[in-house]
């Protein structure tokens, strides 16, 4: 199994959660720590707001490689209510993934009053119903939709904080075709002896001795034996090469 983690690092279509610490700078860089800081850096629904407020963020490309098979996605957050049951209902929070413009919601959460880690998973892409695609991923928004509990006997709200949000991307990499590795010819290194130039009378032989391999056959094998042997030494001494076919003639001289 290979996974791929992506953080946010921009806004993307939903910034309604009406609270952030430290109250500066963008809602996305307080959940995308990678060792997640609790009540140092988050964000939070406001408690007297009507109904849900949602934030969703922006993600950067994916590094998945051409050719993968993404298996799943699984978007992971941590987050808390301000209070324990008993003095307001929890708070309530949902992950949100979207994909193709359209929004989806993970599981409704009810975290106590000490960060949780929640994590929802889409095997498929809930758009097109099939696996995900990287194009699909390097488009995607993650985020959490958070409402509040009240209670009114001791007029307290009890709304609900999220400090981490990501979400990890199993895949498994294409198959590498095998190389095929072959074997390098090792070269043949060859010890020339000091060559000498050949003399006149060398080539008077040569030239004799070829002729005397057209009537090879009418000659005894001791005559045949002694000429190759002349020819060979030549061949060595002059780095000639000399090519004689099955009937025994002399096809040429290098």
């Amino acid at each position: 199994m290979t996974v791929e983690t992506l953080r946010p690092n921009a806004a993307g279509t939903y910034t309604e959660l009406q609270y952030q610490y430290p109250d500066s700078g963008a809602h996305w860089d307080k959940v995308d720590e990678e060792t997640a800081d609790d009540d140092s850096t988050y964000v939070r629904c406001i408690d007297y707001m009507d109904g849900i407020q949602r934030d969703t963020y922006n993600l950067p490309s994916s590094s998945i490689p051409v050719g993968s098979v993404i298996n799943k996605i699984t978007v992971k957050k941590r987050v808390r209510s301000d209070f324990p049951r008993g003095v307001a209902p929890l708070s309530l929070s949902d992950a949100l993934i979207i994909t193709h413009g359209t929004l989806y919601v993970g599981t409704g959460r009810r975290p106590p009053d000490t960060y949780t880690n929640y994590a929802d998973e889409w095997v498929n892409n809930p758009f097109t119903g099939a696996a995900w695609t990287i194009d699909e991923i390097n488009a995607l928004e993650i985020g959490d939709r958070e409402g509040w509990g009240y209670n009114p006997v001791m007029d307290i709200f009890n709304a609900c904080r999220m400090t981490q949000i990501y979400v990890e991307i199993d895949y498994t990499p294409p198959v590498a075709k095998p190389l095929i590795n072959k074997p390098l010819v090792n070269p043949i290194l060859i010890n020339i002896p000091a060559v000498r130039l050949l003399s006149l009378s060398d080539f008077d032989l040569l030239r004799n001795l070829s002729r005397l391999t057209s009537s090879f056959s009418r000659h005894n094998l001791a005559t045949r034996l002694r000429s190759c042997q002349v020819i060979k030494q030549l061949s060595m001494e002059c780095r000639l090469f000399s090519f004689v076919n099955h009937d025994g003639k002399l096809i040429s001289i290098l």
